[in-house]
């Protein structure tokens, strides 16, 4: 540890570039996930010597090239890529001269180091906890785009679940795009019965409301990515902070190795969530065999 550096509070101390690439400068920080990876990031790469500053990609007559120059003229050699605006998202900088990670599965090419929530293992938890509480017939409730930017991971986790089970005990996957529809939800709930829910985030609590189903007395509600307010519901407190930490250590160890540009093997770190209780689930009667839940 004796290359690392230490905290330094002056005026001179190496910046790494928080880049971001969404369609107005500040689009980003109206999303708690994202402002979560960048302070947790920025509290880390202080706590390490460096100072983490935003930049923004979109800047008007901005090139690429340019981008690339201006942060290198400036003695930026490491740069953080923030989620995309969109999945399967590509950038073109000079690489070469950075050594760089990203948050998240968005950036697709190049494929560089990178820091991500597991999905997968978060899934499974969700699940653990469910069954736990009595639950036996858990329902997924999939948002497209989501699962597309998560790598398909959660819907894996859920599958091989489901593959645990006996066929008559196995429940289809409700697929929706952004909104759901109230007739289609109540049909699926109707077809499939479900005890209890899992979604990918807080805001399909509101629409399973507004399509008359109680909460927790009649179904449970657990969700992939909750745990910022006392009253969230419950599931999964995905601790973006420590994501963003993970990035920054990606980093920090190129920096250190003097290492720039793609990698032949970029690194992939995965960092657990936890459960947390709320007021969306509640202990019911055990009801069909406990089934083998995937590691």
């Amino acid at each position: 540890m004796a290359n690392l550096k230490t905290k330094r509070q002056n005026a001179n101390v190496d910046k790494i570039a928080f880049i971001t690439s969404h369609p107005t400068e500040n689009g980003w920080r109206s999303h708690q996930t994202f402002t979560d990876f960048f302070e947790g990031a920025k509290a880390h790469a202080f706590s390490r010597g460096y100072a983490l500053e935003a930049f923004w990609l979109k800047e008007p007559g901005m090139t690429p090239a340019r981008f690339s120059r201006m942060l290198y003229t400036r003695n930026i050699h490491g740069v953080l890529i923030a989620p995309l605006p969109r999945t399967m998202g590509h950038l073109s900088l000079d690489w070469d001269k950075f050594a760089a990670s990203t948050i998240g599965h968005t950036l697709r090419r190049p494929d560089i180091s990178r820091a991500v929530h597991n999905h997968y293992r978060s899934m499974v938890l969700a699940l653990r906890n469910l069954r736990r509480l009595g639950y036996r017939r858990i329902g997924y409730l999939m948002e497209d785009n989501t699962d597309v930017r998560t790598f398909h991971t959660w819907l894996a986790a859920y599958l091989v679940y489901q593959h645990t089970l006996p066929p008559q005990d196995r429940l289809g996957v409700f697929q929706f795009h952004y909104n759901i529809a109230k007739d289609d939800i109540q049909k699926w709930l109707k077809s499939e019965r479900p005890d209890a829910i899992v979604a990918q985030y807080n805001e399909v609590l509101p629409l399973l409301l507004n399509a008359d189903v109680s909460i927790p007395d009649q179904i449970g509600f657990a969700s992939l990515n909750t745990g910022w307010k006392q009253d969230d519901p419950a599931g999964i407190n995905q601790h973006q902070g420590r994501t963003g930490e993970a990035a920054v250590d990606l980093i920090i160890g190129q920096l250190n190795r003097n290492e720039r540009g793609i990698p032949a093997y970029p690194r992939l770190l995965l960092e657990p969530g936890s459960w947390v209780n709320g007021p969306t689930v509640r202990r019911v009667e055990p009801g069909a065999q406990r089934a083998l839940l995937p590691e």
